[in-house]
């Protein structure tokens, strides 16, 4: 558990400097930023079990869903913030139609539908409000979104990492 802690640490400690070019204004934040990230990552691939290591493969497996998971994000992110911009900032009236939507999750874990509540966030005009079991509710900036499709392609990165990270206990019982 410590050595997935430091190298977890380290590689997220890492992307912090490099994102911020090694800024000393920067330096202060990754005191907080890091663990949080830390911490995130396990929220999202869960605690290593004590001999059961994860395994290169599988490893691999969970570290390759999850860049292509912030990948997606980091797009619609980008992609958000300017639709979002160009719908308040449309002249003479905004082009918003605010509305509430229920969806339902096929994930399977908690972990899996709080990350997809949070990138949920990140897409273009969205932002999640609540879950409840296996329901989502989503706030959504006009009902022209194509909900459906950002939050099936959120789920299906999701759950190739839940699928990355679970243990098949078929072969593992004594």
């Amino acid at each position: 558990m410590v050595v997935s802690i430091l190298v977890r640490t380290v590689v997220i400690a890492a992307a912090w400097c490099a994102v911020t070019e090694l800024r000393p204004s920067a330096l202060v934040y990754a005191l907080a930023a890091v663990p949080i990230g830390v911490a995130a990552t396990y929220m999202v691939t869960g605690l290593p079990r004590r001999g059961r290591p994860l395994g290169f493969s599988r490893g691999f497996t969970a570290t390759a869903a999850s860049l292509r998971l912030l990948g997606w994000v980091a797009r619609s992110a980008i992609a958000g913030g300017g639709d979002v911009a160009r719908r308040a900032l449309w002249l003479p009236r905004p082009d918003v139609d605010p509305a509430w939507v229920t969806r339902r999750t096929s994930l399977a874990t908690a972990a899996g539908r709080v990350t997809l509540a949070l990138a949920t966030n990140l897409t273009p005009g969205t932002l999640s409000a609540r879950i409840d079991g296996d329901e989502l509710e989503i706030h959504v900036i006009t009902t022209e979104l194509d909900l459906d499709a950002a939050l099936a392609a959120l789920e299906t990165r999701i759950a190739a990492i839940e699928r990355a990270v679970s243990v098949d206990t078929r072969f593992s019982r004594r």
